[in-house]
């Protein structure tokens, strides 16, 4: 009997079918990034969940369009110009943002193993604005003392000042040095290490990330903690704290509804949403499409779907997209980059962001680069006003402007059944998008979402490793991979695959097109020294002449958990061993079986599987 009562269809309004299955836990509204994400945390617990998008594909604002599906946004009728190349080599972010090495996006992502059906790379580098001009962004104490951005007495009491943070812990009082940081001020901390105006604003807006200068007025311990997250971050990869999908931020969505559909999620593009339905107390109970009904028990959605009554405007973003045929000048030919512009430095409230990325992540053409300038809008004439970032970028080829309303929910969705994301903000990065993402989930479940997952692994005892070897010069291993992923890093020949995943499980993943050298690699254990990096073991690859300079750096803050790879010497060789120049195959991926196939002609998709 209780089977049939929860199949029962009495609650259809006259005249009207249901929706795919008619009831759900929860009806999601838009395949945006944070809609995606909750989808899919509902589903993995076991909740029934349907989920709609009025566009025919995944991502909705924060979707990455081709070349021929950006100007028929921007430009309709317009053509892309030849010379730009073929659309189907862009990917381009509508709301560019980077994410942060150790930040939360990334603990999401190895909470829900997300990471298996995605590929990263980092960001070369992070930069901020002083006096118009572009300088890299000190993160310790010794960039500090060779970087220019600041004289030599200044770079003293900024290292005096990093280190001491670098230092801090929050459950020993010996590093505290006379300070309360979690009643005291940062603005007070400032004060006590003399730094001056210039220093304040780079590590407030460009390492602890604050959109404005209220942080000042607020306890110490949240500026503390956002840069030693900043510095950890940078410590994992090196060049900046970033890091950026290959072909583009639509793949994160995408990866989180493939995570709900997995589950049991059912997904209908193209369906848009005619009325949401709600009962007598005003509390959402269903949506109406057509005359097809779908009843659930409560609704998630972006703002674009719900009632301006049930939420607040809270501004205007401006984002001009640009493309570009060479990096940004001052920035060491960085293929991908963030330039922040402190708010004080461009005489205005918030700050500007410049996000920049290229070919190097899949994202345009060989070649090309795509520049996205972004801010708060403050007057009536929004586009003048990212002027100080678009004049860092140099000549342009052509650029897309945009002037979107930001909402806010009024309420938090517990009196109408209505949970309502806010509008992306035109931030570089993804940590206020993380914070909503957090807010919304305990909201919705009455829990805090499990943070407490180390950033630098997937699992307890998962570990990653990076190295870079060209396939001729190696023989295919054995591995043993218990919890344990592997990436290429770098790139040798032109267009060739970057960031292959060596994986204990099969993969599918999307690969570039034809042409290019491509990169398998092998590891073996080759001792136990320390890296530079404390807690950190080093690992050496063997090519056949045995260069030890090719190194690979196991990151795993327990140290035992290097004993989790393990590794024994076969004679196996790479289907692309004897494979050369523009016909050699690309994107390798490395499985638990052993067996070799093409799944591709020339220039195509290969399978190594190890035995």
């Amino acid at each position: 009997m209780a089977e049939e009562e929860k199949l029962s269809f009495d609650w259809l309004p006259d005249g009207c079918e249901s929706l795919a299955d008619g009831e759900y836990d929860a009806i999601v509204l838009g395949t945006g990034l944070k809609e995606c994400i909750l989808s899919g945390l509902l589903a993995v617990n076991g909740k029934k969940v349907l989920h709609l998008d009025r566009n025919s594909y995944y991502g909705g604002d924060c979707a990455s369009l081709n070349l021929a599906n950006l100007y028929e946004k921007y430009k309709p009728g317009t053509k892309p110009p030849s010379e730009l190349g073929s659309s189907r080599d862009y990917n381009i972010d509508l709301i560019p943002k980077f994410i942060m090495a150790c930040g939360k996006l990334v603990k999401m992502l190895l909470h829900t193993k997300v990471t298996r059906y995605l590929e990263f790379k980092n960001v070369d580098g992070s930069y901020v604005v002083k006096n118009g001009k572009s300088y890299k962004v000190p993160a310790t104490g010794e960039e500090a003392l060779r970087s220019s951005l600041m004289g030599i007495f200044e770079k003293r009491k900024f290292r005096k000042l990093i280190l001491y943070i670098y230092n801090y812990e929050e459950d020993d009082p010996k590093t505290f040095e006379g300070l309360d940081l979690k009643k005291q001020p940062m603005s007070q901390v400032y004060e006590k290490f003399g730094v001056d105006a210039n220093t304040q604003s780079f590590m407030g807006h460009a390492m602890a990330l604050w959109t404005d200068d209220r942080y000042l007025g607020k306890p110490a311990i949240e500026t503390i903690r956002a840069i030693k997250l900043y510095a950890y971050s940078l410590e994992r990869y090196g060049k900046s704290p970033y890091l950026y999908p290959i072909y583009g931020l639509g793949g994160l969505p995408e990866g989180f509804s493939r995570l709900c559909a997995i589950h049991g999620g059912t997904f209908m593009l193209n369906r848009g949403v005619d009325e949401i339905l709600y009962d007598a107390t005003g509390r959402a109970w269903g949506i109406k499409c057509g005359n097809e009904v779908a009843k659930g028990k409560l609704l998630i959605g972006d703002p674009s779907y719900f009632d301006n009554e049930k939420m607040t405007l809270t501004g205007k973003a401006v984002r001009s997209i640009f493309i570009l045929d060479h990096p940004i000048p001052n920035t060491n030919d960085a293929e991908s980059l963030q330039i922040i512009i402190p708010a004080a430095q461009a005489n205005r409230q918030n700050d500007i962001y410049v996000c920049m990325v290229s070919y190097a992540h899949m994202i345009a053409a060989k070649g090309m680069y795509v520049a996205i300038v972004s801010t708060v809008a403050e007057t009536a004439d929004p586009l003048s006003e990212i002027a100080p970032g678009v004049s860092l970028l140099g000549p342009f080829l052509d650029r897309f402007d945009s002037v979107s309303d930001m909402y806010e929910p009024i309420q938090d969705g517990s009196n109408d059944n209505c949970y309502i994301s806010a509008s992306y903000d035109p931030t570089s990065h993804f940590e206020t998008t993380s914070e909503d993402v957090l807010s919304m989930y305990k909201r919705i479940t009455g829990e805090e979402l499990d943070m407490s997952i180390n950033a630098d692994t997937t699992d307890a005892d998962h570990a990653i490793v990076y190295f870079k070897l060209p396939c001729d010069q190696v023989k295919v291993l054995d591995l043993i991979i218990e919890n344990a992923f592997v990436m290429t890093r770098g790139s040798y020949q032109p267009s060739q695959n970057v960031d292959n995943f060596l994986r204990e499980k099969p993969s599918t993943r999307r690969h570039q097109p034809p042409g290019g050298g491509s990169s398998v690699g092998s590891l073996i254990y080759g001792g136990s020294t320390e890296s530079s990096f404390a807690g950190h073991k080093a690992f050496y690859l063997r090519r056949k002449e045995d260069r030890p300079e090719y190194n690979a750096v196991l990151s795993a803050r327990n140290t035992s958990q290097q004993n989790q790879l393990v590794t024994r010497n076969r004679q196996d060789i790479s289907s692309n061993q004897y494979a050369s120049g523009p016909n050699q195959n690309v994107g390798n991926v490395l499985t638990d079986r052993r067996t070799t196939r093409v799944h591709a002609p020339p220039g195509g998709v290969s399978s190594i599987v190890l035995g």
